[in-house]
């Protein structure tokens, strides 16, 4: 068995981020790739990957790729 924090440090050194950032990361990756398909609203977005308010996701999404979901949204549509 491991702890939590010996999970976190074999993250850490394999992935070169902290558990916090991977999870992150992985949610706006995600994010983005629901914003691409142009067919899935915000809150329902916010509401697949945990945020209790689409405001949080907002929040996330915007200090993490500094553009809002909505811009991201929007160019995802311009490229098609």
């Amino acid at each position: 068995h491991y702890s939590s924090r010996q999970i976190s440090r074999v993250v850490k050194s394999c992935l070169g981020l902290t558990y916090a950032q991977l999870v992150m990361k992985l949610k706006m990756e995600k994010a983005t790739e629901l914003l691409n398909r142009g067919t899935v609203s915000i809150p329902a977005i916010s509401r697949s990957l945990g945020y209790s308010e689409p405001s949080s996701f907002y929040h996330a999404f915007t200090s993490y790729y500094g553009k809002t979901p909505r811009a991201d949204s929007r160019r995802s549509s311009e490229d098609l």
